[in-house]
């Protein structure tokens, strides 16, 4: 790529531009984080740790625990119960948007669970643009249901995982073998959320980032740090005892 135009001395008018945008793309990182730290704060104060609150991860998701979760309701962390409250409510399905994708993953019962969780996680991946909520919404941290991603379409790591999650209730999956859950790229150092779907015996991970459901044991380049579905919300904590701490997150 050609930055500057110009010789030695001349103008570098293309320089000033991509340095400019540079300036622009470091200056919109730091508010990110510096957002995000507000709503890792907030998620911190909301669960605390106490006696009644602890519990033991699923046999689904144990393996990537560091810990044993803080359990809290769903209600403490209001951006998930949005969206929980719109995948167990019954007017989705009926919605003009969604009629087409509700027909399709319910005609996928009765096939082999590895084929439905591929074909959804294939088909979703390939529907919708990978952009982040600043460009989409204008805010560090949106989480959107399956209409408005439609809408927009175009959504980030959470967005496609609860776009998932839904079009496997529909494909007859259990909702106690359902989990959206968020964490650390161990080799990035990024959030991310992927859609994890199975039994204590074999689980499968949705992931924007391939077309390829990938098996539980060989996911292991993520630090788990909440795990939410349907009932509650999950969050792991360092250490134990009373004086483990929360682990807060936030999404891209």
């Amino acid at each position: 790529m050609k930055l500057g135009l110009g010789g030695k001395d001349g103008p570098q008018i293309g320089w000033c531009r991509v340095s400019f945008k540079v300036a622009v793309q470091r200056c919109t990182v730091v508010t990110r984080w510096l957002a995000r730290a507000a709503i890792c704060t907030g998620l911190a104060l909301a669960c605390a740790p106490s006696p009644s609150s602890a519990a033991s991860p699923s046999p689904l998701i144990a393996g990537l625990a560091s810990g044993d979760p803080v359990e809290v309701p769903t209600w403490q962390l209001p951006k998930w119960q949005r969206i929980r409250d719109w995948l167990a409510s019954a007017g989705p399905t009926s919605d003009p948007a969604l009629t087409t994708w509700t027909s399709w993953a319910t005609s996928l019962r009765g096939r082999p669970v590895t084929e439905r969780l591929t074909a959804i996680n294939l088909r979703v991946n390939q529907s919708f643009r990978y952009a982040s909520d600043f460009e989409v919404w204008g805010v560090a941290d949106y989480w959107e249901t399956p209409t408005e991603v439609i809408a927009k379409k175009a959504t980030d790591c959470e967005g496609f995982a609860i776009f998932k999650y839904w079009l496997a209730r529909l494909a007859g999956v259990p909702d106690d073998q359902l989990f959206m859950m968020v964490g650390i790229i161990g080799s990035t150092h990024q959030m991310h959320a992927v859609l994890i779907a199975g039994d204590a015996e074999r689980g499968y991970v949705l992931d924007v980032r391939t077309p390829y459901v990938a098996d539980m044991a060989t996911f292991g380049d993520f630090r788990l740090l909440a795990a939410v579905d349907l009932e509650s919300v999950k969050v792991f904590i360092r250490g134990s005892g009373a004086a483990a701490a929360p682990v807060a997150f936030s999404l891209n």
